[in-house]
């Protein structure tokens, strides 16, 4: 296959341009500037059209970038002729879209339009894709490295189930690729990373149970106890009260005990003859009487209930004040009965008189022999500290009641909101615990695709290695061609991926100079279209490829192509005028 000859209406810095080709080496020597790898590339678009249409960038969406500098149409011609010996005219004119696009292919003898092969022609004819086009007959200055793609695998097996194969193949390992993009515990956007990342989260949060459990324990012992304090303060404020009472009816008891040594002195005034008003003084004497026999009942039923301490002290000193109460009752009835009998006065008041004396006698008596237990009943009376404290003693147990029942109160509420945040983590592990499974789950299927991946390449690179062994030959041979050195410690892998061992260890391409590189690509490149097109040779494009080698590498890359060409018809662009 080789090009007669391309017309470019505009195409770039290009306009109304017509270029012929030679069999074998055409060299293209132009000054920089002139536009040599826009002719490359036009030759290339010719026959594939653009891509990289997605690219927004003026410079990488090649359509934006080639298009005519002055205007007018966007275009040109290009004649071919196949290894069958039928040469063809390719006419495409350009718009800004591809829609806009016209495509038109005629036989060049005749002129007529031929419907041999259609606007994909380049896919046609080399059974190849633009990219894998780029990466073996067109080699360019800035780009001399190269990769193999499913479609040069094919081509080089010249199978068609291999082509299947492959296609297959790259479909598959980017599916996988992508699944495991997604799923990968490594990048912040798979899921297996986020899955983590969410037990972690939860994880700490479910730490905090503990704690939470001893806060709970810790507050509720407080309350208790807090209870049981409160409940020792209500029995001491109980007794407070009362003894507050008692305190009041003492008081009281004093002052009718007053008042009996005040009816005492009365009581002797009155039996004595000269007494006017025995009667009223009598029975206002009388109800005095009833009321202090009340009072003392009060007191003494108090004094057995609450003051057990002062209990037979109190009762004892009741009892003889009861004693004293009814001798002094029974000298009012016996005065009484005298009275009514106003006409025997004289012989009554005598005999009053005499029972007087002795009921006084008897009460001197019976207050002289009780009146160590009546001076301790008065003495328990006036103690300071008895009762005098009750009230500020019920007011300290009132307030500590009080703080008692705010911390409760407090702490109720703590205590409710641990027991809701414990519910909150019960919820929260039930939930941690079925994302640990999914985790666990999906984690096992990601091993299991990791797996499927790995033996997938492995079936690749087995299937490649078959074509591999014919390149790494051509690809030696030119390489010691051009630089009179054995390639022997260079490797090549499946992906056609260059290696040199050097110095005790294999070192990839990337760590030479440029230059080095630039010479690896060419001689792989062109080993690949050795391999890939066996019966019919295409054309080969270079622009500007050996520019990065030195003089020697240079000069022997120049006898290299100079021998290719006589099976290949090259495309050579140049700055360089010694070629």
């Amino acid at each position: 296959m080789r090009l007669i000859e391309c017309h470019i209406e505009n195409f770039g810095i290009l306009s109304d341009i017509t270029i012929s080709f030679e069999d074998g080496l055409n060299v293209f020597a132009r000054d920089n500037g002139w536009g040599k790898s826009t002719l490359a590339e036009f030759i290339k678009v010719m026959f594939f059209g653009f891509d990289n249409e997605s690219k927004r960038d003026s410079y990488e969406n090649k359509r934006k970038r080639y298009a005519p500098w002055q205007g007018g149409i966007y275009g040109g011609s290009l004649t071919f002729e196949t290894g069958a010996g039928v040469s063809y005219t390719i006419y495409r004119q350009f718009g800004s879209r591809a829609k806009e696009d016209t495509f038109e292919l005629r036989y060049h003898d005749t002129g007529m339009m031929s419907y041999d092969f259609s606007e994909k022609i380049g896919e046609e004819l080399f059974h190849i894709n633009s990219e894998s086009f780029a990466k073996t007959v067109f080699i360019s200055q800035n780009d001399c490295e190269t990769k193999a793609t499913g479609e040069v695998i094919s081509k080089m097996s010249d199978s068609e189930n291999a082509v299947y194969d492959i296609d297959n193949y790259e479909t598959a390992a980017k599916n996988i690729s992508d699944c495991l993009n997604r799923m990968s515990p490594d990048r912040k956007t798979g899921m297996l990373y986020k899955l983590k990342d969410e037990l972690v989260s939860m994880k700490v949060k479910l730490g905090v149970k503990d704690s939470i459990e001893a806060e709970l324990a810790r507050l509720n012992s407080e309350r208790n106890d807090n209870h049981a304090r409160i409940r020792e303060l209500a029995e001491k404020k109980s007794r407070l009260y009362e003894n507050h009472n008692l305190s009041s009816l003492i008081n009281e008891y004093n002052i009718l005990r007053n008042d009996v040594l005040e009816r005492k002195k009365l009581l002797k005034e009155e039996v004595e003859p000269d007494n006017k008003t025995p009667h009223r003084k009598s029975a206002a004497t009388s109800v005095f009487v009833v009321s202090f026999m009340v009072t003392v009942f009060l007191i003494l039923a108090y004094a057995v209930t609450v003051m057990k301490f002062l209990g037979l002290i109190i009762a004892a000193g009741f009892f003889a004040l009861i004693g004293v109460v009814g001798m002094i009752a029974s000298v009012y009835s016996n005065r009484a009965q005298a009275k009514s009998k106003f006409e025997r006065e004289k012989i009554i008041r005598e005999q009053r008189q005499a029972e007087y004396e002795r009921s006084m006698q008897r009460i001197d008596e019976f207050e002289n022999k009780h009146s160590d237990i009546i001076d301790k009943l008065v003495a328990a009376s006036s103690d300071d500290g008895f009762l005098l404290d009750a009230g500020n003693e019920l007011m300290t147990a009132d307030y500590e009641e009080k703080q008692l029942i705010n911390d409760n109160n407090t702490k109720e509420t703590r205590i409710s909101e641990l027991k809701k945040e414990l519910e909150l983590i019960e919820e929260l592990y039930i939930s941690f615990c079925e994302k640990e499974e999914e985790y666990t789950k999906l984690k096992k299927e990601y091993e299991l695709i990791c797996f499927a991946d790995k033996f997938l390449k492995k079936a690749k690179d087995s299937f490649s290695a078959q074509y591999i062994l014919p390149v790494k030959e051509i690809y030696r041979k030119y390489y010691s061609r051009i630089t009179g050195e054995n390639a022997d410690h260079h490797y090549l892998d499946a992906d056609t991926n260059l290696a040199v061992h050097d110095n005790g260890l294999q070192r990839d391409k990337q760590y030479y100079s440029r230059g080095l590189r630039d010479l690896m690509g060419i001689c792989m490149r062109l080993a690949l279209v050795d391999v890939m097109f066996e019966i019919e040779h295409p054309f080969i494009i270079m622009d500007d490829a050996f520019i990065n080698l030195d003089e020697k590498k240079r000069s022997g890359a120049y006898e290299l192509i100079t021998d290719i060409s006589k099976e290949h018809q090259i495309i050579y662009f140049t700055c360089s005028k010694s070629v």
